[in-house]
């Protein structure tokens, strides 16, 4: 493997249990919504010129209002519109470095943030004697941030290893549409046993399970939504293309098991779906219903919609005024999912070698970058087959031996655009990275996320440079996530620094 370097490590099978992946946090949440807004303001492809930009911590909500007699929409989804539409409109200004509109609404909004102290405004530029005429009171980039994004050399920094995981939203258009913040994990997430996010696309899952036995272990497997049971407010149950009542009230409730559709953008649905008669429309993100609909509903892009007969969703009409998360369920063939989220493409099968672009091409792995399908895109909205095998860069992986034991391996990389000649390295192909795991012995291996989200910590200490530079030559940036792979051990047997 001709690398610069790279960090390879095994966790025998009786160490599994002690593998989880965790969220992200971090102690100064303000400052990373001030970062996420300052690199979306003044660096690389998302700003060829300097511009303003607000960003704001997002929240969620417990329940649904009504905007009138055919829709209920959570709160939060609508302030997050609110405010793309009025960056967009050039209806959000800045004065004297707070936010603020000539739209009484908007202004009214932008008040509510700087009350709660969860926004942080990057300026293009400020009003001093040295340049009089530099200020633009215009914000041109409005941008939702997860509440639970950290770095790993810090959340970290109690674990003997802390590697990345999954996809999750970045780019402006990944959360355009007012559903998705960024830093939210793109499709399956599991913490702790509890589905915080749902697949919305077919993608390989990186999972420790308690299989049928009581054994832990971790498994490789493709998830999509038809794998979830969903069990909705009100007591409402979707499995597969059924519903059946399952509330509490079952004696008196009148809900009538009935056909349901399913539906994603990666399955074809636009971004507005449009209600048949008869039935009623749902918007799932996250673990919430965040819009109900009776003539339309719309689709995010890291979402999924449900069209429910009317006459099963009584009791979920009810309860949306109150509640409204939701319940998922996988199925794993007996086997209960503890901990982990989807990632990416599978390399390695049976110790054969997967062509991911084939996997790709017959829809197994589902990618649509905007490179191919424009408006259509889903998140991972940048990734092309391309940079998934092709383009060097800086990798992580896991693989899976015969015995159980688990490998990680993380080759170091750098941004192109920001390379130090004779110092830094590209990266590595996926070729390269399966080829290593398979030396290594692994009979499964999946790609995690790469480019500057591929980072590792021992104790907190990163083990390898991260490839982001942020444009600036010769200085690693450490990028924030939303979760991670952790190993919750004292000791550091079995872990390795290799090439």
């Amino acid at each position: 493997m001709t690398v610069g370097s790279a960090w390879v490590g095994r966790v025998s099978a009786a160490d599994v249990a002690d593998l989880a992946y965790v969220q992200a946090w971090s102690p100064k949440q303000r400052g990373v919504t001030a970062e996420i807004a300052g690199e979306l303001a003044f660096f690389g492809r998302q700003a060829p010129q300097r511009r303003s930009v607000l960003g704001w911590t997002s929240t969620r909500d417990t329940a649904l209002v009504e905007i009138d007699h055919s829709t209920w929409i959570a709160p939060q989804v609508r302030l997050r519109q609110q405010l793309l539409s009025a960056a967009a409109g050039g209806d959000l200004l800045e004065e004297s470095g707070v936010p603020t509109s000539n739209i009484p609404s908007i202004a009214a909004t932008t008040s509510e943030l700087v009350a709660q102290r969860r926004w942080a405004l990057v300026p293009s530029g400020r009003h001093d004697f040295r340049s009089p005429d530099r200020r633009d009171p215009e914000v041109s980039c409005a941008v939702p941030v997860s509440s639970r994004l950290g770095r790993i050399s810090e959340f970290g920094a109690s674990y003997s290893l802390c590697f990345n995981s999954g996809y999750y939203i970045w780019l402006e258009e990944e959360f355009a549409d007012g559903f998705a913040s960024s830093g939210d994990p793109i499709g399956l997430e599991v913490v702790d046993g509890v589905i915080t996010s749902p697949p919305t696309a077919s993608r390989s899952a990186l999972l420790r399970v308690l299989d049928a036995s009581g054994k832990d272990k971790m498994i490789i497997r493709q998830v999509d939504v038809c794998d979830l049971t969903i069990t909705l407010p009100g007591g409402l149950v979707i499995h597969g293309e059924r519903a059946v009542c399952r509330c509490s009230r079952s004696v008196d409730c009148f809900a009538a098991a009935g056909e349901v559709h399913i539906l994603t953008r990666a399955r074809g649905a636009d971004a507005a779906v449009p209600v048949p008669q008869g039935f009623i429309g749902l918007t799932l993100y996250g673990r919430q219903v965040v819009q109900i609909g009776r003539q339309s509903t719309s689709c995010p892009a890291n979402g999924l919609v449900l069209l429910i007969p009317i006459s099963s969703a009584k009791r979920l009409l009810e309860e949306v005024g109150n509640s409204a998360w939701v319940i998922y369920d996988l199925e794993l063939a007996g086997s209960r999912a503890l901990s982990g989220t989807q990632v990416g493409p599978t390399v390695l099968r049976r110790s054969e070698p997967i062509d991911v672009a084939n996997e790709v091409a017959e829809g197994h792995e589902v990618y649509r970058p905007t490179e191919e399908f424009g408006q259509e895109a889903v998140p991972p909205v940048s990734l092309t087959v391309e940079k998934i095998v092709d383009e060097p860069r800086g990798r992580a992986a896991v693989g899976i031996t015969p015995a159980g034991d688990v490998c990680v391996l993380v080759a170091e990389g750098c941004e192109p655009r920001s390379i130090e000649l004779g110092y830094d390295s590209l990266g590595v192909t996926s070729a390269e990275m399966t080829s290593a795991l398979l030396e290594a012995g692994c009979r499964d291996a999946v790609l995690l996320d790469s480019g500057g989200a591929a980072n590792i910590s021992q104790f907190g200490r990163l083990a390898l440079p991260p490839a982001d530079r942020n444009d600036v030559v010769g200085v690693p940036f450490e990028r924030y996530v939303p979760g991670a792979w952790r190993l919750a051990t004292s000791s550091e047997s079995g872990l390795s620094r290799a090439w």
